[in-house]
């Protein structure tokens, strides 16, 4: 019987970086829903952007808070100094700032309270994500594979909103 937790030599580092691509997929998942439910006339598929984006945001907190516990370790010092030192780290924290918002003003109260705003605040989403793939870009040493299928994904996703935008003004 093999002992262990199947997370490498370094597990702290697996469970940050598990959870940091974990939170890229439900990001990419969350910025996809209103392409398809548009091609595909899915009103349904439209009601559960909310739920989908505050799922990426949970999996993205979960990220910053095992970095913050498992290699600063609450020392805030030592993340402030990452910060100053480090550009992934800035990103990151742009990037979970960003989405932060978002998560806090995505009810429905919210919603009535910024009225208008509350749509072009939403688009904070745009920024957040290419911080997440610069951040995400920064830590990868190899295997960009991966990365190069995710940026496609989003650029094809932003394309279609780009020549909805367009068709729409006309």
């Amino acid at each position: 019987m093999e002992s262990g937790s199947g997370l490498g030599a370094n597990p702290d580092e697996a469970v940050v970086r598990y959870l940091g691509e974990w939170s890229i997929r439900m990001l990419l998942l969350a910025y996809s829903i209103t392409p398809i439910s548009r091609v595909f006339h899915s009103a349904r598929l439209s009601r559960m952007r909310r739920a989908v984006g505050l799922t990426a945001f949970t999996y993205v907190l979960l990220h910053f808070i095992s970095y913050v516990l498992l290699f600063v370790e609450l020392d805030w010092q030592l993340f402030t100094e990452d910060l100053s030192e480090r550009a992934y780290v800035i990103f990151g924290a742009l990037a979970f700032i960003c989405l932060s918002v978002m998560a806090v003003t995505s009810t429905r109260g919210w919603k009535k309270r910024l009225g208008m705003r509350w749509r072009i605040l939403h688009r904070v989403f745009h920024p957040a994500i290419i911080l997440a793939f610069l951040h995400y870009i920064w830590l990868t040493r190899d295997g960009f594979g991966v990365i190069f299928l995710y940026v496609s994904c989003f650029c094809i996703l932003a394309a279609e909103r780009g020549y909805r935008a367009i068709k729409t003004a006309r």
